[in-house]
């Protein structure tokens, strides 16, 4: 009897001491979070007028300053063309008139071969020609010279016809031809177009026919 007594009593003793181990501990916890959050909020609080005051300070202490000018919008560049190289397009025509003079010079002697010399009369290979043949297949980027008068009473361009006269320099009656590429075709096809001057200073061997921009191999006279 008096152990059931004594483990009762021990009973309601330890349980006792529990309940206020438990409630002791509780407060505690709500102790703790509730000095967390006061001290975060007055953290906060602090950093706020901290940088408060820091604006405060730099608004009343900086200079001030001049507004930035607006700059006016600049126009869109005009497309310049580059300037003419004329010394290229002197040493491109001269080259390939040279290349053409060699092929034409191998080619009247191969043809030559094909017929009897003493059935048609032939040009005579003399200085005379040869330099003229040279002066032929030569070209310079820059105007000709003038060349003087032998013709007393040359056409003028009001006396000529319009289908007489050079479509370049449209003053000198037309003597020349540009003629195109296809000798072997059926149906050879050239430009009669211009006079001797305006035939022998365009780039016909670079830029082709004046008229058509068709491959040009020569220029010939035609005869009337």
């Amino acid at each position: 009897m008096a152990l059931r007594m004594l483990s009762s009593v021990f009973c309601r003793f330890s349980k006792n001491i529990f309940d206020v181990i438990i409630t002791t501990f509780t407060n505690f916890k709500i102790l703790s979070n509730y000095s967390r959050s006061d001290l975060s909020h007055q953290t906060a609080a602090e950093s706020s007028r901290a940088q408060a005051n820091a604006l405060t300070s730099a608004s009343t202490t900086a200079p001030a300053t001049a507004p930035t000018p607006v700059t006016p919008a600049q126009p869109p560049r005009e497309y310049q063309p580059a300037a003419i190289n004329h010394l290229r397009n002197e040493r491109r025509e001269a080259t390939k008139r040279k290349n053409l003079a060699t092929f034409f010079t191998s080619f009247d002697q191969n043809i030559k071969k094909l017929y009897n010399e003493k059935n048609f009369d032939w040009p005579a290979d003399t200085p005379t020609a040869s330099a003229e043949l040279a002066e032929r297949w030569k070209f310079e980027d820059a105007p000709p010279p003038k060349k003087q008068k032998t013709d007393p009473d040359p056409p003028k361009a009001e006396d000529l016809d319009v289908d007489d006269t050079c479509v370049i320099c449209m003053e000198r009656p037309r003597t020349h031809a540009f003629l195109h590429y296809g000798l072997a075709k059926q149906d050879v096809s050239s430009h009669f177009i211009a006079c001797q001057e305006c035939a022998n200073t365009c780039r016909w061997a670079d830029q082709g026919c004046p008229c058509c921009r068709a491959p040009v191999i020569n220029i010939i006279r035609v005869l009337k």
